[in-house]
């Protein structure tokens, strides 16, 4: 970390890989001072280390999935009496893998009264549905006003959670199609 020189920093989360680390660096080369937060703090000092040179660099070495992290953030931002006009917030959420293998438990709803990735799901087989029928208007020139749809009403009576992500899919894959005939 150098002395620093500025108190306005742009804060870059999963700064330590990935697009994270690349977003920083462009940061960097624009003269921006950084605060890079990511979980593995080995790494971050180490993307840090490249910086440090050209701009102040602080690193706060936190697990944005863990309760409270946030705060704690947020907390040490203020310890540094630094003020943030730029986040660029790359960290990710939920696994990482094949979606048919991962642990959805992991994929649930982020925040309460949040979509679940189910939820999602069951969205887009409905949309569906609905711009085939819109797509359906359309080939057979018809001008009649569509009706718009409560997109909260549909996934709140589509019951997403107790249908499982195979039976979702079959039915995305199975809604499509129909919309190439038609046109």
């Amino acid at each position: 970390m150098s002395a620093e020189r500025s108190s306005t920093f742009t804060l870059i989360t999963g700064a330590n890989s990935g697009i994270g680390l690349e977003l920083a660096r462009q940061a960097a080369a624009d003269g921006r001072d950084l605060i890079l937060v990511a979980r593995n703090a080995t790494t971050l000092e180490t993307a840090a280390g490249e910086f440090s040179q050209r701009v102040t660099v602080h690193t706060i070495a936190e697990d944005l999935s863990e309760p409270g992290a946030a705060e704690r953030v947020y907390d040490r931002v203020q310890a540094l009496g630094a003020e943030v006009d730029c986040l660029i917030n790359d960290a990710g959420f939920g696994d990482h893998g094949s979606f048919a293998t991962v642990d959805l438990a992991k994929q649930e709803r982020y925040e309460p009264g949040k979509w679940t990735v189910k939820d999602i799901l069951q969205h887009l087989a409905d949309s569906s549905r609905i711009m085939s029928y819109q797509a359906l208007m359309l080939a057979r020139k018809d001008k009649s006003v569509l009706q718009g749809f409560d997109q909260e009403l549909h996934v709140k009576n589509a019951s997403a959670a107790g249908r499982t992500v195979d039976e979702t899919i079959e039915e995305i894959k199975s809604c499509p199609g129909v919309d190439r005939l038609l046109i």
